[in-house]
């Protein structure tokens, strides 16, 4: 396999990890006083000089090698056993480097420099509609425009635009073993940013009392409805306005008898990109429950 191949296999891992943080726990919800705290490290596996554009491989030429790295804190608690309230604290490097083999790609050559800060920090609220063996909740969320940016160098940590949204969670057991859920929310953009369709579908299988293993298809559809362009973030794919991608990814769950555990994540299946940077990475995280 190339490795042209093996970075595309590996690049919506970053995605699915950001992604997921938001949306942990699915259509379940956690009881009065209970909660699940995570914090989380993504770094990329190298740099990417090039960015994901359409189906499968196909991919676009930039000017310079982009790096990033991600982390932060994510929790739920319980402020009723039907209420929710969710919040993540996420944190982003970036840095544009040396010149990539097409220094021409795009008219305008970006100065080299990095950024670090606050990414889009996530509040919501989840409210369960259906507690038996199909579970069913919404929540709201709203994402906050936290982000630093240095717009010369084509450099931000985040979207530049606040945003308010839906979303439904559909999901249960399905046996002694296995589970299920899927989700499918809108969320609407202010700072004339795109609006976006958000989802996700999970499988799960219990190994046995401390090992899961799960398969996650997430997407992201830019909606493409905004009047926010510039071109120096599409030049190193963070965070344009209209960013998009569907992906599956596989995750593995260790969870210890005294309620903490650890998870590592693994993209497997890209399916749609646009403007995103064709690369690796990994994802790591520790989490507790109370």
């Amino acid at each position: 396999m190339s490795k042209q191949i093996v970075k595309t296999i590996l690049v919506s891992l970053i995605l699915f990890s950001c992604i997921s943080e938001g949306k942990a726990g699915g259509s379940w919800l956690w009881g009065t006083g209970q909660g699940f705290f995570q914090v989380q490290f993504i770094p990329l596996a190298s740099v990417y000089d090039k960015l994901l554009n359409g189906t499968g491989f196909n991919d676009r030429n930039i000017n310079r090698e982009v790096y990033a790295l991600d982390y932060g804190l994510y929790g739920e608690f319980g402020l009723t056993d039907r209420l929710n309230i969710m919040a993540s604290l996420p944190f982003k490097y970036a840095r544009v480097g040396g010149l990539t083999e097409t220094p021409d790609a795009f008219p305008n050559l970006l100065e080299e420099g990095s950024i670090h800060g606050l990414s889009n920090v996530r509040l919501g609220l989840k409210y369960g509609i259906l507690d038996k063996d199909l579970k069913v909740a919404i929540s709201a969320i709203t994402s906050l425009n936290t982000v630093t940016t240095d717009l010369e160098r084509g450099l931000a940590t985040g979207f530049q635009g606040t945003s308010a949204g839906l979303t439904a969670h559909v999901g249960g057991g399905i046996g002694p073993k296995w589970y299920a859920f899927g989700e499918l929310g809108f969320q609407y953009m202010f700072n004339d940013f795109d609006d976006a369709i958000e989802g996700a579908l999970e499988i799960g299988r219990k190994i046995n009392s401390k090992f899961t293993v799960l398969m996650r298809f997430d997407i992201r559809e830019s909606l493409e409805n905004g009047d926010f362009y510039d071109e120096r973030l599409v030049q190193t794919g963070l965070f344009p306005s209209n960013q998009s991608w569907i992906a599956g990814s596989l995750k593995v769950n260790y969870e210890s008898p005294q309620n903490y555990g650890l998870n590592f994540g693994m993209a497997l299946i890209p399916i749609k990109f646009q403007n995103v940077g064709y690369t690796g990475s990994f994802a790591f995280g520790a989490y507790v429950k109370i």
